[in-house]
């Protein structure tokens, strides 16, 4: 660099350049040189003096003799070389002056910083990749001072060195040949699904270290499962069943064999768990697990999932069969004969679960008095109507009951006392419904009975009417001491009290017994608007039809009928009921004593 002095016309430069780099030790040889000139031509300068120079602080010193002229040309006034350390890095920039102090004239200290080179001073990785618990790891790496390298594994940073191994090179790739023994030692380190694994270089005797995290990851690491078992303990349903694979709803002791799984790759199993229907449960370890009874009644699927102590899951499946199971039902009947007789009908109603028709029923009955004991029990068969006889003079509880092969349910009836639907008494003067009649000449239930009539009198009083199609039934000789008239060739209609109408041949307001209406057409009249008329006569389909009407003006003649329209009357209908609607005969009856 050039720099000026205390004479305008003189000028110096302070140089230098680094001459050698020294590797392992880690410094350079810098040379620093001082060039002095004059900047006009023709004129020369001397005396004698001092020239100093400064590198990275080290000041060196050469003195100025006369005899050194100062021209136009340069003349170098010195020349140094320094040693400069370099920092731990490599890296080093030195601050280079120089100063000249002569008897002419002088300078002050004028410099620069100059960048020496970097030394490399420890190996580096430059480029790695994840990998999984079945690949060999590898890295690139530059090692610029060809020092001595070792490289690692480091599971869980700040762990143990594994897989250690030397590398030599300037540069290149270095991949791992992994043991299985050493796979095996960074499963064990890795408790999740993946983990952190450090890669490390060594160099220069371990005295700098480069190092890279990666994903180190499982890879084909799910647990194995074996099938699921599951069964009904119960033995004495299954002897039923034949079967202990079906389970039978609400009988069968519902049993699960959790099977035994197998961790991969240095992982253990943490936990088992079993589900089906809504129930989950959670087991430390594969074993025998009985749940009872279960409420279903269709097939459903037990799952059993196996976890590890990295969260890996594998699970098996299986259909449970189930046969749908309901408790029996059972209904009976108890009926006296004629509701009053000693004879009794008993009659059991029952049903059962098919159970893959296994099940079997058996029905059986006991009664006793109300109050009693009850007789032991007598078998009888399902839907058939057995006789037995109940004394009528008292009430009996009859208990039926139903055993099926799993279960036995009750069904409780009252026969009550023998008591007559109705009872006549011996000259049929009274009535008992439910009951024996207590009075003569009544009527009688259990909260009512009315004295002073025949009982027919209750069932056909006079004024009663009875329809019957048999030519030969009378009701006087079927009810004696009663009087009937026939009702002919008429009718009935309902007695209308709100009818205006006060014709007695058309009214409905009248008396029970009046004869109104008639089968013959009544006299009638057919009226026509006024026309202008062409007297004459003729005849339509041979029926005499009168006149023949003729609209418009009168015509000159009773011929013609060019002057309008022709107009004639015709029979309609072809029936020949006259004026009777559609009826059916029969014959009625009307009590009249």
């Amino acid at each position: 660099m050039n720099y000026g002095t205390t004479n305008q016309y003189i000028n110096y430069s302070v140089n230098s350049q680094e001459i050698q780099v020294d590797n392992d030790n880690n410094r350079s040889l810098v040379r620093v040189w001082v060039d002095v000139w004059r900047t006009n031509t023709g004129y020369t300068t001397y005396g004698s003096g001092t020239v100093s120079v400064s590198c990275n602080g080290n000041v060196q010193s050469a003195s100025i003799i006369s005899s050194q002229k100062i021209t136009s040309t340069a003349i170098r006034l010195g020349t140094w070389d320094f040693w400069v350390g370099h920092n731990d890095d490599g890296s080093k920039t030195v601050w280079i002056a120089g100063i000249i102090q002569h008897s002419q004239f002088s300078s002050n200290w004028n410099g620069y910083n100059h960048a020496l080179t970097n030394i490399p001073r420890q190996a580096k990785i430059t480029s790695c990749s994840d990998f999984n618990d079945e690949q060999n790891p590898s890295f690139s790496f530059s090692n610029p001072g060809n020092f001595n390298m070792e490289c690692w594994l480091e599971p869980n940073p700040n762990g143990t060195h594994l897989a250690i191994r030397t590398v030599t090179g300037t540069s290149g790739t270095f991949t791992w040949n992994l043991t299985e023994d050493e796979r095996k030692q960074l499963r064990q380190a890795c408790s999740g699904k993946s983990c952190t694994i450090r890669i490390g270089l060594y160099s220069k005797n371990k005295s700098w270290a480069s190092y890279v995290d990666k994903k180190f990851s499982m890879t084909n690491a799910e647990p194995t499962i074996e099938n699921v078992i599951y069964y009904d303990s119960d033995t004495s349903i299954a002897s039923i069943t034949k079967d202990d694979q079906l389970i039978v709803q609400g009988k069968s002791s519902f049993a699960v064999d959790i099977p035994k799984a197998t961790a991969k790759k240095e992982a253990t199993i943490a936990k088992y768990t079993v589900e089906f229907l809504n129930i989950k449960r959670d087991e430390s370890t594969a074993s025998k697990i009985v749940f009872g009874t279960l409420d279903a009644n269709t097939d459903f699927e037990l799952k059993v999932t196996a976890t590890d102590s990295r969260g890996y899951t594998v699970s098996t499946t299986k259909t449970v069969k189930v046969l749908e199971y309901a408790l029996p039902t059972i209904s009976g009947t108890a009926k006296r004969l004629n509701n009053y007789e000693d004879l009794t009908t008993l009659h059991a109603y029952g049903s059962i679960s098919s159970i893959n028709e296994q099940n079997t029923m058996a029905i059986s009955y006991q009664y006793r008095m109300q109050g009693g004991e009850y007789s032991n029990w007598i078998d009888i068969d399902n839907d058939t109507d057995i006789e037995t006889e109940f004394d009528k003079e008292y009430s009996y509880e009859i208990k039926f009951r139903l055993i099926d092969r799993f279960s036995a349910v009750t069904y409780v009836t009252l026969l009550a006392m023998g008591v007559p639907f109705a009872f006549f008494d011996v000259e049929k003067l009274s009535l008992g419904v439910n009951k024996f009649p207590e009075h003569d000449g009544a009527f009688e239930t259990d909260s009512f009975y009315y004295l002073g009539k025949q009982l027919l009198d209750f069932i056909v009083p006079v004024g009663t009417q009875i329809y019957n199609s048999q030519k030969e039934f009378d009701p006087n000789t079927l009810y004696l001491g009663t009087e009937w008239t026939r009702i002919k060739g008429y009718v009935l209609a309902g007695i209308n009290e709100d009818d205006a109408d006060t014709d007695e041949h058309t009214s409905f307001n009248q008396e029970a017994g009046t004869i109104i209406g008639s089968k013959y057409l009544q006299e009638h009249k057919h009226h026509m608007a006024g026309h202008a008329f062409n007297w004459g006569r003729t005849y339509s389909n041979n029926v005499y039809a009168g006149v023949n009407a003729v609209s418009g003006d009168t015509p000159n003649n009773n011929l013609s009928t060019s002057q309008g329209n022709f107009m004639y009357t015709e029979n309609s209908g072809n029936g020949d009921s006259q004026n009777i609607q559609p009826t059916q005969l029969t014959y009625i009856w009307e009590r009249v004593k």
